[in-house]
């Protein structure tokens, strides 16, 4: 019988609950998102039997303008490119993810992959999260520019990342705005040592992972 070992996250030891850097009151919340089942999923945007068998499977329409996405029922949908997507899903297992829309799609001209271990999901909150971003990241991260829902692949400290505006607050911008920076394993730990130097002069919180 064949072992299978736990998930084990790319912070594991890096990560460590406190609160850190400058005094008053922390203008950020540092966090690791985890179990999560991130898929992606490429097909023909213009071809209703690929766009409805993915609606079938997730609940939602595939975001087929640039940089944006889509969200409901615990799962979200984020666009990278024309005809290529990840499909993002808290708590469910990858492979059920996956095999489920295999399924779906069938015999459709698409190509889905399992990509959960290969990423990293950090999330950024807080006031100043859009300042502390933008200290490595050449997006327009206001939320004029960046809105709720929208996201980007840049780069973050000359590391390739994609941003998620997941909240941008109350009133728009900054109140408590959320992005999530998605990257790949082999990078987190880089980043997240980028991320925790460049939150001191604001003063952070780490949250404690699950």
């Amino acid at each position: 019988m064949v072992e299978v070992l736990p998930r084990r996250s790319a912070l594991e030891g890096a990560l460590e609950a406190g609160t850190f850097g400058a005094g008053g009151t922390p203008g950020l919340t540092l966090s690791e998102r985890r179990r999560l089942a991130i898929v992606h999923v490429a097909g023909d945007a213009g071809d209703p039997a690929f766009t409805d068998a993915v609606r079938g499977r997730t609940g939602l329409d595939l975001p087929i303008e640039a940089n944006t996405t889509a969200a409901g029922n615990g799962r979200t949908i984020l666009w990278l490119a024309p005809n290529r997507w990840l499909v993002v899903c808290d708590g469910e297992e990858s492979a059920a993810l996956e095999t489920g829309l295999r399924d779906a799609l069938g015999s459709t001209f698409a190509a889905v992959n399992d990509v959960s271990q290969g990423r990293t999901v950090i999330r950024v909150a807080g006031a100043r999260a859009p300042d502390l971003l933008a200290k490595g990241c050449p997006l327009d991260l206001h939320a004029r520019a960046f809105p709720t829902g929208a996201c980007g692949q840049s780069s973050l400290a000359k590391i390739n990342v994609l941003v998620h505006s997941v909240d941008r607050g109350a009133d728009g911008g900054t109140d408590a705005p959320i992005l999530d920076v998605y990257v790949a394993r082999g990078f987190a730990l880089s980043l997240w040592e980028f991320l925790t130097d460049g939150a001191g002069e604001f003063g952070y919180t780490i949250s404690p992972m699950p």
